[in-house]
């Protein structure tokens, strides 16, 4: 059994990647240790959210006891964390640590809030972040909604598509401040929401809404608008890409191969790089050509077709998880 821990939502990405691997035959569960409020249920509907009592201590026990591979993302409570020490120590199961972000900036093998856990495998989401720990074994994130997935084609297939319309869909994500993970500032906010006065442009700016209803939006619309000041991208990217749009974020060359690397594909992802302050001229440009915006959607949705189908991110996890 696959036994994901983590102390936030994280953007539902572990609780996705239990369900893929649900999916693809193997037994998974995850469990998130703060409560976060709806956001839990809203990122991940099948996630466990145990507290302090004895009997959660027991059921807690219980799942390490079962599993084959303990998978921790980020870092855990020192409660449970000395808990999960105390089972490891008389388990065979594999160790695997998870940076999905990393707060600062710290030298290379250095990272921050390290569970103290001897780990066999250490990954880090196939981004920006790799840069700063160069060690741990780079993946991507996996996206499973399972029936956003399944409409994705069907409302792709039916999607209006003009010159001289675009519809741009914008979600603001977490203020974070960190070096390659800042995802928002007030010079990027003005800029996007300047774009509501610009003719023929549809802004649509998400907020508080289900993750599968939000990727359903995206597959009607053109645009994909990710966080565009770190040289990095998140899973609005990704995405994106599932919903066959022009996805416009800061990856730079060096996250680009990065994540192309982690894939083992033959190119990096046809993101658009846009910076802040050419947000609007990007857009009136896509607006005007529909011959490349139509054919950059259809090079993301054959990416995402090609290099992120839930299987294969699952698989390269497997292959990870058996790493020596």
């Amino acid at each position: 059994m696959r036994l994901h821990l983590s102390n936030s939502t994280i953007a539902g990405a572990a609780g996705m990647l239990a369900a893929a691997q649900r999916k693809c035959g193997h037994e998974a569960l995850y469990f998130q240790f703060s409560d976060s409020g709806p956001s839990r249920q809203i990122f991940s509907p099948d996630v466990v959210v145990p507290t302090h009592g004895d009997e959660w201590v027991a059921i807690f026990r219980a799942a390490v006891r079962q599993a084959s591979v303990v998978h921790v993302h980020n870092w855990l409570p020192e409660y449970f964390e000395t808990i999960l020490i105390e089972e490891l120590s008389r388990s065979r199961a594999r160790r695997v640590w998870h940076l999905h972000q990393g707060q600062f900036e710290r030298p290379v093998y250095v990272a921050d809030d390290v569970p103290n856990i001897q780990w066999d495998v250490r990954i880090a989401v196939a981004h920006a972040f790799c840069r700063t720990f160069d060690d741990f074994v780079p993946l991507p994130n996996c996206v499973y909604r399972e029936s956003a997935m399944w409409l994705a084609p069907r409302v792709i297939e039916t999607r209006p598509s003009r010159a001289g319309q675009l519809g741009v869909v914008f979600s603001p994500s977490s203020g974070s401040q960190a070096r390659w993970s800042k995802k928002s500032d007030p010079e990027f906010i003005e800029a996007v929401d300047s774009v509501r006065f610009v003719p023929g442009i549809d802004l649509y700016v998400a907020e508080d809404e289900a993750p599968n209803t939000l990727l359903v939006r995206r597959c009607a619309g053109d645009v994909t608008i990710d966080e565009l000041m770190t040289g990095g991208f998140h899973l609005v990217s990704y995405e994106g890409l599932l919903a066959g749009n022009v996805v416009l974020n800061d990856g730079d060359e060096l996250a680009l191969e990065t994540f192309r690397a982690a894939l083992g594909a033959d190119r990096p992802p046809p993101f658009i790089r846009c910076h802040r302050d050419r947000v609007v001229e990007t857009l009136l440009g896509l607006r005007d050509d529909l011959a490349r915006r139509r054919s950059i959607q259809a090079d993301s949705r054959k990416y995402y077709e090609q290099y992120l189908m839930p299987a294969r991110v699952v698989d390269l996890f497997e292959k990870a998880y058996a790493l020596k």
